[in-house]
Parts: structure tokens; sequence; C-alpha cells
């Protein structure tokens, strides 16, 4: 067996490995790969290897180095696909590609290293953690979180939201609307003071892209903005739609000014969000990352993928 760097020519073949290991439900394509790892700008090629038994991929790490200027992940890196082939589990093979990544990682002067979750992710933890895959990670001396999250989804063509009015705020003095250019800096404002960090960088980035600011829905009350949701629906859902169709959605994240919780005006905005996705005709609609089932649960909503969210101090 050897040890090789990883490139996109392996591209065919680290697909087909990992579609052959996990559930359809999170199998990738070669698109993905393309999207999201070998053209991401946040690919880490001195930390991605692969594992050959003569012509043949048996294994493969992929790992990234954030590139942009949030705080959190200023030393952090991340593997983004890690996986062995069954039938040569347990012979050490996973812990020296880590090992190998590892090393790459403190050169690079990362000192956090997380199990996905990065700013373009696959997935946002371990996929299909399994006691093989935790004990894995445990061993490699990593810290996992004690439950799991998920991914979420739900078919809005066939979902009645009228069913919901008694269960939100309808309060007329609170409007939701998609945004518009003029908006920019009043949700700039907005998000820094409510949400500072990541989603206040997704959302602003989303918001930036010049026609897609109507992917931001903005709850108002009368010229404040209150709560905000980013949508997306066909070619602007992330990949979503190799699982789901031409027709699906994406919602998230989402988030409500601290002084109105509780009041029952997050599901207002989820419910005039949930309704403007089937108006633009989103059928399966996922929402990603997320420990709340019976929240979401409500709008139909039932677990699709779920994770174990892990991560390693180096150093």
């Amino acid at each position: 067996m050897t040890y090789e760097p990883m490139d996109i020519s392996f591209i065919k073949e680290i697909n087909s490995l990992w579609n052959r290991i996990f559930d359809s439900a999170y199998w990738i394509t070669e698109q993905l790969l393309n999207q999201k790892l070998f053209y991401d700008s946040d690919y880490f090629a001195k930390g991605s290897f692969i594992c050959r038994d003569k012509d043949k991929t048996i294994a493969f790490i992929a790992s990234k180095i954030s590139n942009n200027t949030l705080p959190e992940y200023k030393s952090a890196g991340w593997i983004s696909l890690f996986v062995v082939d069954n039938e040569y589990q347990g012979n050490g093979i996973g812990k020296k590609l880590y090992q190998m990544a590892e090393s790459e990682f403190k050169k690079a002067g990362i000192n956090n290293v997380i199990i996905s979750g990065e700013m373009r992710n696959f997935f946002s933890g371990i996929p299909q953690p399994t006691a093989l895959s935790i004990d894995f990670f445990k061993k490699a001396g990593f810290i996992l979180n004690d439950s799991v999250h998920y991914d979420l989804t739900n078919d809005l063509s066939k979902t009645n939201y009228s069913i919901m009015q008694g269960k939100i705020n309808t309060d007329t003095n609170y409007v939701t609307a998609p945004a518009k250019k003029d908006d920019f800096s009043k949700l700039s404002d907005f998000l820094k003071a409510e949400f500072p960090g990541r989603w206040e960088f997704e959302v602003l980035q989303s918001f930036s892209k010049g026609n897609e600011f109507e992917h931001v829905l903005l709850l108002w009350n009368k010229d404040k903005i209150k709560g905000f949701c980013r949508i997306r629906y066909g070619d602007d859902t992330d990949g979503i739609e190799a699982y789901m169709g031409k027709n699906c959605g994406a919602l998230g994240p989402i988030g409500i000014a601290k002084d109105i919780r509780g009041e029952r005006l997050g599901k207002r905005i989820l419910y005039d969000s949930l309704v403007h996705l089937q108006e633009l005709g989103a059928h399966k609609t996922n929402i990603d990352w997320t420990v709340l089932i019976e929240y979401y649960g409500d709008f139909g909503f039932t677990p699709w993928r779920i994770y174990l969210y892990a991560y390693k101090k180096l150093g």
C-alpha cells in the first residue's frame, strides 16, 4: 500500500469509494467534489492524502483551512471528507492518514481541527456516526458532543401551512418581506448586534451577490428589522439539488432579535419563509445543522441526515 498526495485526478475513485461506504443520503457527486473541495479556496492540498492498494484507492482524507476573515476560524482546519474502505478498516490506515494531515495542519499553524462543518461544507459533523467512527475519533484525541444533530427535510408541495395559523404570532405590526438592496446597511447593523460571526458573514455574503438579496427575508416592525431568514431555491441551494431534485429549497440560518423571543415571532418568520418558498415552487426542502426536531416538526420537517460534532485542539 502507498500513501500519496490527493489531487483532482483521483476524483472518480474517491467519489466511488465514498458512495460505496455511506448510505445514499450522504452520497456525493463529482460536481460537488469540484464545487466544495478541489475548487474551493479553502482546500488544503498539502493536508489531503489518499491510500492506494496497487491500482485502487482504498482510503482518503480531504482537508481545508479557512481563508476568510472570521476571527473564530483564524487558526482552524477541517477534515472535510475522510473514509476507509470497509475491507481495509482496522489496519491502521485511517490513523496513518489522519496523522499525515495533522502534521501538515501543525506546519500551517493550525491549532483547532474540526470534523466537517466548514464554510462550504458537504456535511456539518461526522456523517452517519457509528460506534466504529466514534471510537476512532476519540482515540485520535477528538472531543465529541454528547448528542447528535440533524439535517431535516419536508416536501413543501404536499404541506398545507394554513393549519399553523394558531401557532404563530399574527400581530399585524410585524411584516415579513424579501430584502431590498437598500436594506443592506440596516441588515448589517442588525446582524452585527444580534448574530455576529458566521451567520453575519454568510447572510451578508449572500446579500451582496447582487440579484440574490431577495433570498434574505426580513421581519420588520415599522422601520426596524427584528428578524431574518435566508432561503434558497433551485440553483441557489448550495448542492442540495443533488439529493432533492431541481425544485428543491433550503432554509437557514434564521433568527430573531433577543427582545422579541418567546413571543412566537420566530415561528412567524419561519411560517412566512416556508410559504414564500412554496410560492417560488419549492418541493423538497432542507433545514440543516439543527437539534430542534420538535420545533421544525410542527412544520412537517423530519430527520434526514445525522451528524456528531467533533474537534481537537493541537499543541
